[in-house]
């Protein structure tokens, strides 16, 4: 019969995790923050590990080391603030009309130890930027 509650729990797809830090004593934003959905694929999962940071007009987050949010040098540039590593997997949903929507996240790591190798867009110029992070190569 349709509509039947059978008591079984499906699921169409489960996101598996990876674990970026390399201690227990680690310490998150004290607020989350919103990632700016422009700047990211459609429909994108934005994986653990990826690097942030906040543009000081919009006080919005967007992935690191990418045109425009990386200077010549590898550093952050004056027009963005706020380092972080994102410590949880976020999947966009699209809107109606096909965009990402802003979305809030709630978990990004300000000081922890982590494995360099688990992380998204790291480099010279971010890792100066976040004395508070230990980065670790296994």
């Amino acid at each position: 019969m349709p509509g039947t509650y059978d008591g079984q729990i499906r699921k169409d797809a489960v996101l598996g995790s990876k674990e970026i830090k390399a201690s227990a004593d680690y310490q998150v934003m004290p607020i989350g923050g919103t990632l700016d959905g422009t700047k990211f694929a459609v429909g994108a999962l934005i994986l653990e590990g990826q690097c942030l940071v906040r543009e000081k007009a919009t006080k919005k987050y967007v992935p690191y080391n990418t045109a425009g949010v990386v200077d010549a040098a590898g550093n952050i540039p004056a027009t963005h603030d706020n380092p972080v590593i994102l410590d949880q997997s976020i999947k966009l949903v699209v809107k109606d009309d096909g965009t990402n929507p802003d979305t809030i996240f709630g978990q990004a790591l300000i000081r922890a130890a982590v494995y360099e190798g688990q992380l998204i867009g790291v480099t010279t110029g971010f890792k100066a930027a976040t004395p508070q992070i230990r980065y670790l190569t296994v």
